[in-house]
């Protein structure tokens, strides 16, 4: 089964994606991965900062849309960010993952962003059911560290038992 995003009301990026681009002040032309980029809501925010954009979704309707026609600093790549990514080590200077979680996605995620470089990490709110597959307390962090600095953590816990979390997450790539 193929999960389908929403699509939004409107193109407005993530809240916290938006902070956290203000925060770390990457200079004009950085190499961004967009991923999961769905109707480009964040891509298209990240586009009006001058940044080069990589989306890669797995859906071909998101990618086929046309919001991304009015750029031509956008490639975008058709892609199962659970399984090895087609892209080399430390290729991004930043990386952008907003409303998606999956087992091994941070492993896979890591080695593409380079020395000195960010990576902004929001799930989903963690409403109905899909709390179930939220991350633990704690365990973003675990996945990140040594290798990265946390430079912003917010977890709300979510969930019947509380035990897991929605979580936004601004880190910077310590190792390369």
């Amino acid at each position: 089964m193929v999960l389908r995003h929403k699509k939004p009301v409107d193109a407005t990026p993530s809240k916290f994606v938006v902070e956290a681009v203000q925060k770390i002040k990457l200079p004009a032309h950085s190499l961004v991965l967009d991923m999961p980029c769905g109707y480009g809501r964040n891509s298209l925010f990240l586009l009006s900062k001058d940044f080069r954009v990589c989306g890669a979704d797995y859906g071909d309707p998101m990618l086929h849309d046309g919001w991304h026609k009015s750029s031509t600093n956008i490639l975008l790549v058709r892609l199962d960010a659970t399984k090895r990514l087609p892209f080399a080590k430390g290729q991004f200077d930043l990386v952008v993952v907003v409303h998606f979680v999956a087992e091994g996605l941070m492993q896979n995620v890591i080695p593409c962003i380079k020395q000195g470089g960010y990576l902004i990490f929001e799930t989903y709110s963690g409403v109905g059911g899909n709390w179930m597959v939220l991350p633990c307390v704690g365990e973003i962090q675990s996945w990140l560290m040594p290798d990265f600095e946390i430079l912003s953590c917010k977890e709300r816990l979510v969930g019947p038992r509380k035990e897991n979390v929605s979580a936004k997450i601004l880190a910077k790539k310590l190792t390369a």
